[in-house]
């Protein structure tokens, strides 16, 4: 009786689960020909390279991420001719990528260390997370969303009068890219003698997790640079605190040219636990959970889930969220009412790379993680913001 045929459906990845080998370690490794163990971490990073081609032959959400890593990498920051040359060849390379080939997917980080998180945290980039994401081309230091500056005219016509006519303008909504980078130094016995902890996953999540709350702390900058803003009351009361944010919820819904509903209220987490504190005369709270069935127009987080900062309360017309990122105004807080869906932010896929010559005096390795940021606010009554003396940054808990 013959034997059926036996398929290898999948095998463990190099850098994966479990692997006794340091992704991180084996690039430092592969910088320095002729030491003793150059040629095996150069075999498993064109290994873990073939992984990676076979991930975008198959377009994988892996590879997909992969060529977002590669498009990244072969950015021009500085706008040199050499730096353009660069942008070209990485570019070639990811396309070239496939099972057979050991080219620019050495260096694009494996899965398993991008999906595990460190222990140490940070503020969530709750803001950033629900506005609209732009895909990142690959190319350019520049975004540019087209907009129209002024409306066309429509009026009621009297028979034979000529018809109303006015010809609309338009132009560029335009924002240069930025560059987030951060570095952590790691000496050689540490990366040597690691063991199973995973050193490249403590490392790569302790960076990954500084560059998201930098991030979000940027975008939330941007947009309120040149937010509305609302002239709040001298004290706190409940009453107050609902009629300013009525106020800045009006200033949306009538603002020329824009027009927008506004679906979120943003809070500072000190100042949101305060508030969910407070009650009415009749001791009933000031806020309270949304109606079972409302609609959220609200993104949720990458794997589905929960979005960061949702705190399933509604503040009038808006879910409220909260961000730790947002900054103070003097000694008061900032409430922001905003329609993320019009805010257009480009994040690229974060970039690591692993450089050993920078201090191989102390026998240390530098780790760095970067990647470029670009925010357009379509309209820019899209976002208000709230502050004053009725609230403080630190108020007194009861």
């Amino acid at each position: 009786m013959p034997k059926p045929p036996v398929t290898v459906k999948s095998e463990p990845s190099t850098y994966g689960s479990g692997s006794e080998h340091s992704y991180f370690l084996d690039l430092a490794r592969s910088a320095h020909p002729g030491s003793r163990l150059h040629g095996a971490a150069v075999k498993r990073l064109n290994q873990h390279a073939q992984e990676i081609g076979w991930g975008v032959a198959n377009k994988s959400e892996d590879g997909k991420r992969a060529v977002r890593e590669m498009q990244t990498r072969g950015r021009s920051f500085n706008g040199t001719e050499d730096g353009a040359r660069a942008a070209v060849r990485n570019l070639t390379e990811y396309r070239a990528l496939s099972t057979a080939t050991n080219s620019g997917g050495a260096f694009v980080t494996p899965q398993y260390i991008v999906e595990d998180w460190a222990s140490y945290r940070s503020y969530e980039p709750t803001f950033c997370d629900q506005t609209n994401t732009v895909p990142d081309s690959g190319w350019g230091m520049t975004i540019n969303v087209p907009a129209i500056t002024a409306a066309a005219s429509v009026a009621q016509q009297t028979e034979g009068a000529s018809v109303t006519a006015s010809n609309s303008t338009g132009g560029y909504l335009t924002s240069n890219l930025v560059t987030f980078s951060g570095e952590v130094d790691i000496s050689q016995e540490l990366f040597d003698r690691s063991g199973p902890l995973g050193i490249d996953r403590v490392i790569y999540q302790q960076l990954t997790q500084a560059l998201h709350t930098q991030v979000d702390s940027y975008v939330l900058t941007q947009c309120l640079s040149t937010a509305g803003s609302v002239a709040s009351a001298s004290v706190w009361s409940n009453a107050n605190f609902w009629g300013d944010v009525g106020r800045a919820s009006a200033n949306m819904r009538t603002a020329a040219g824009a027009v927008l509903p506004p679906t979120h209220v943003f809070l500072h987490p000190t100042f949101y636990e305060w508030a969910t504190s407070q009650t009415d005369t009749s001791g009933r709270p000031l806020l309270t959970p949304s109606p079972s069935g409302t609609y959220l127009p609200i993104s949720n987080a990458p794997d589905g889930g929960v979005p960061a900062g949702y705190t399933g309360l509604k503040l009038l017309s808006s879910n409220v969220f909260v961000d730790g990122n947002i900054a103070n105004v003097g000694s008061n807080t900032q409430i922001i009412v905003a329609n993320p869906a019009n805010i257009y932010t480009l994040i690229s896929e974060p970039t690591t790379r692993a450089i050993p010559e920078t201090l191989a005096a102390n026998l240390n390795v530098v780790l760095q993680l970067f990647c470029v940021v670009g925010v357009v606010v379509k309209h820019t009554a899209a976002v208000q913001t709230i502050t004053g003396n009725a609230y403080p940054a630190s108020p007194t808990f009861a």
